[in-house]
């Protein structure tokens, strides 16, 4: 579209080439190959290109000239084939989002007309006119081509809920279907895969923080703890008994628990007191035991500091010159030690870089908007269910959540955005780890103390409060009424949740 507002009918190709170590991008004007052909108007404003087996489709948007009929929204641009949808109410293809998925031959089709060999999924779309007000499209589409079917007509497979194999095409994790409601049959969301990097600056690590996703930064040096950092090593490094005071430091605190899958919610675990090379014996002997360290000081009181805690092996340890705003606002660092049992399922407030030294280790985690899919109650930060067991069959909202995954290898870090949900697993031997939070807010961190880290922000605690006194305000009243008023006080504040900023 041009500054005028006009839409422009050109079309160019263009292509990126890497020659004698430099990208050249070539720009290519091939308005006169399409130039005899004015039915199908292919110079359009919001439109999508999409790449299939039948060659690039242009889909949608608007022209200059004219409204695109309906057997020209979307067309081959090779073979200038037109496909015809046939679904009502016949969608709004404009403000779309576009992609090629793909189908297997030998699953069943989503559709009435055959079993697919590629499909498009096609998701949202709408306008706003200032006569008639505003529409979009309610849910997603898929655009198919049936199998054997070399000619038109191509018809959009509107999903079956009832069918009996009904095939899962996951975006981001969301079955696809007209609407929440059609999708009847719990599948397994689609696992991302945390990506690995390799920084060297403050700067990138600032890019890192800045993007709000989890990485796996790899080849930092961590200090000689990588290779150091033996059962062995760390029994010498801490002596069961030389005098009282001795003895007394290298008491420590682990959870104990019957099963593989601890629990806060159920607490189904103990604290017992160790000796460090006790405790390091008995899970290399497969107890199920896991040490979180506390302060050696003033365990309620405060935060954990690895340096001061453990300060025969701290020199071993060390944080990279890139992760340097990591160490200047760090809140605490927890020494972490597992045994043959999985963490529960949680959220941290702080941001976090937990840094695996020896064994391997499985995390999986979820973005912060899936909280409402995997129970968790008003005010905890923690949730019962065990994600490395439980599947949608079981826990149906967990087919609509976002998994991602890092297998963890010695002298990684894992870099956790704050509020990411997460658990984790050792999957070979004991897992050792230095976990290192960090403030990355200005403000907003609840006041008093915090010795994990993980206390919600002041205006949740606040505001869970206030919620507890606006719902008191409209005891008394009936039912009908007291849910007509707080559901729309709900929407106001769900309004402002959604906003991009207040």
């Amino acid at each position: 579209m041009s500054e005028n507002g006009l839409i422009i009918s050109d079309l160019w190709e263009w292509e990126l080439r890497y020659v004698n170590g430099h990208f050249i991008l070539e720009l290519r004007d091939v308005s006169a190959d399409f130039s005899f052909d004015t039915e199908h108007a292919y110079g359009r404003f919001g439109a999508a290109l999409v790449p299939s087996c039948w060659g690039l489709l242009l889909i949608g948007g608007v022209t200059g000239k004219r409204l695109l009929r309906h057997e020209d929204e979307i067309v081959v641009l090779k073979s200038r084939a037109r496909l015809r949808v046939d679904v009502h109410p016949r969608p709004l293809l404009v403000g779309f989002g576009a992609a090629n998925v793909g189908t297997s031959p030998n699953k069943r089709s989503l559709g009435a007309h055959g079993d697919l060999i590629s499909s498009v999924l096609i998701i949202g779309g709408g306008s706003v006119c200032f006569s008639f007000g505003t529409f979009w499209n309610e849910g997603c589409f898929l655009l198919g081509k049936p199998k054997g079917v070399d000619e038109m007509p191509w018809h959009f497979q509107i999903p079956d809920p009832n069918a009996a194999a009904m095939e899962s095409i996951n975006e981001g994790g969301h079955q696809v279907g007209l609407s929440s409601d059609q999708s009847s049959t719990a599948t397994s969301p689609q696992t991302t895969y945390i990506p690995r990097i390799q920084i060297d600056t403050a700067e990138t690590f600032q890019s890192v923080l800045s993007a709000g996703q989890p990485v796996i930064i790899e080849e930092l040096d961590l200090g000689t703890c990588i290779k150091r950092w033996t059962l062995e090593y760390l029994r010498k490094s801490f002596p069961l008994r030389h005098s009282k005071a001795q003895s007394n430091k290298t008491q420590v605190v682990v959870h104990s628990s019957p099963t593989r899958h601890m629990n806060f919610q159920t607490k189904n675990f103990s604290y017992i007191t160790k000796p460090f090379g006790e405790f390091l014996d008995a899970i290399e002997r497969g107890e199920k035991l896991y040490l979180r360290a506390l302060s050696s000081n003033d365990p309620a009181g405060k935060p954990t500091s690895f340096s001061q805690d453990y300060p025969s092996i701290a020199a071993d340890f060390k944080l990279p010159y890139a992760l340097g705003m990591v160490a200047a606002n760090a809140h605490s660092s927890p020494l972490r030690i597992s045994g043959p049992v999985t963490m529960w399922l949680h959220y941290d407030v702080m941001a976090n870089v937990l840094c695996q030294i020896r064994g391997r280790k499985r995390l999986l985690l979820y973005p912060p908007s899936d909280v409402t899919q995997l129970g968790f109650v008003p005010g905890a930060s923690s949730s019962s269910i065990d994600v490395f067991e439980t599947d949608a069959s079981a826990h149906p909202p967990l087919a609509h959540t976002h998994p991602h995954e890092a297998l963890l290898e010695p002298g990684d870090v894992l870099f956790i955005p704050a509020l990411w949900l997460h658990t984790a697993a050792p999957t070979e031997g004991v897992s050792v780890a230095v976990n290192i939070f960090f403030r990355n807010l200005e403000k907003g961190y609840a006041a008093g103390k915090d010795v994990y880290g993980n206390r919600d922000l002041q205006a949740y605690e606040k505001g869970r409060k206030d919620v507890e006194r606006i719902a008191k305000a409209f005891e008394g009243l009936p039912v009908e009424i007291r849910r007509f008023y707080m559901e729309r006080l709900g929407m106001e504040l769900l309004d402002k949740a959604r906003a991009p900023s207040l």
